[in-house]
């Protein structure tokens, strides 16, 4: 039952992530361009507007998981599935979709990096990310059970997304050094 719930949920949740990850590449898109051309403080206006419509459309999800959860969960389930499986799918858009604030601002604070060829931000966080999910999932287990595979992305968002902003904030994605074109 957890894992027909939980495959539900990552069906919906994919597809509710292809818009954030679609957004940070546009600012990293964005950022790059403004650097080459060395403008260095239009990055920063467009990582305020990627944030902002983002973590917009973060808040409508939240709300779509919340209240239409179970309908969303019953697309990809038979009609006959137990309530467990749609306790464990609603369980997961409801908790991964509030994570997903957090992980709204690691994809975006590390596509600025991106875009500004400080690529070992985004290395960093991906690893701390994975490492932190892997490590609260299997400790946590014990505590609550299967859902700590789900409370676990969250965990690993919230700390990626910690060192994600201190990477931003620091500034060395400005220091980056750009190859310059041979005459």
């Amino acid at each position: 039952d957890f894992i027909a719930g939980y495959s539900a949920a990552l069906k919906i949740n994919g597809f509710f992530n292809v818009v954030i990850g679609t957004l940070g590449n546009a600012v990293s898109t964005f950022a790059g361009q403004n650097i080459g051309a060395g403008n260095y403080e239009r990055p920063v206006q467009g990582l305020r507007t990627g944030l902002t419509i983002n973590l917009s459309y973060v808040c409508l999800g939240i709300l779509i998981m919340y209240l239409f959860g179970r309908q969303l969960i019953g697309i990809f389930v038979d009609v006959d599935a137990s309530e467990a499986v749609y306790k464990t799918g609603v369980g997961y858009l409801r908790v991964v979709s509030v994570g997903s604030l957090f992980f709204v601002l690691l994809n975006n604070c590390c596509a600025l990096c991106r875009g500004a060829g400080y690529v070992i931000a985004s290395s960093v966080v991906t690893f701390v990310d994975l490492v932190f999910r892997v490590a609260t999932a299997y400790l946590l287990y014990d505590i609550i059970g299967s859902s700590s595979v789900y409370w676990s992305i969250n965990i690993g968002w919230v700390i990626g997304a910690g060192i994600a902003v201190y990477y931003y904030m620091c500034g060395k994605w400005k220091n980056v050094k750009l190859l310059k074109e041979k005459k």
